[in-house]
């Protein structure tokens, strides 16, 4: 081996020792989640005002389950996943036949206003199936749903929060929405080798 092979070689084995050999470099990989449960009312105004045929200051009940993935190093605080709801009018104990699901990707930002205080806004284009009897409203299609939230620390990931909304779409099923959410957040790190 020539004089130039063995300077090679030995530059070679210090850096290995040293760690400096990018080709086994370990890596630390870091992802945060929200998962959680919402519940939503849709008071006057919502569901095409069914209130008005139902007696009740709230016509319709929908629960959920959502989740999200947190996008590590954006500029501002963004999160994408995954939302779904279920849910019927207060009609639906007259009438067993009404119903409203939907599910989409969401979009959304959140920040803390205070050490146990955080905000929440989102979006969430969705599809969208229901019936509504007494209103002859039925079918499906694209609906969009913007929300803001205000969110109370529980510790250990937890959180408790107030959101509005707005439901738009078909006139039938649109209308303006409060729920409660709860969510925990968690994070994974898990360590690999560059190569």
């Amino acid at each position: 081996m020539n004089r130039n092979g063995s300077i090679y070689l030995l530059l070679l084995a210090i850096g290995f020792f040293l760690g400096g050999a990018p080709a086994f470099a370990e890596t630390q990989y870091s992802s945060r989640f929200r998962w959680g449960f919402e519940y939503k009312a849709f008071p006057v105004g919502g569901y095409d005002n069914l209130s008005t045929l139902s007696g009740d200051n709230s016509q319709g009940d929908m629960v959920g389950f959502r989740a999200a993935h947190f996008i590590e190093g954006s500029f501002i605080p963004l999160s994408v996943g995954f939302e779904a709801y279920v849910g019927g009018t207060r009609l639906t104990r007259i009438s067993g036949g009404d119903h409203l699901f939907y599910c989409g990707p969401s979009l959304s930002s959140d920040g803390m206003l205070t050490e146990n205080i955080n905000y929440e806004l989102g979006i969430v284009p969705a599809f969208a199936e229901g019936n509504i009897e007494a209103r002859g409203a039925q079918g499906s299609g694209f609906m969009l749903e913007p929300s803001a939230s205000l969110g109370f620390i529980l510790g250990e990931g937890w959180r408790i929060s107030f959101r509005a909304g707005y439901l738009a779409g078909p006139s039938s099923f649109s209308g303006l929405n409060f729920g409660i959410r709860l969510d925990k957040k968690l994070r994974f790190t898990s360590s690999g080798v560059n190569n």
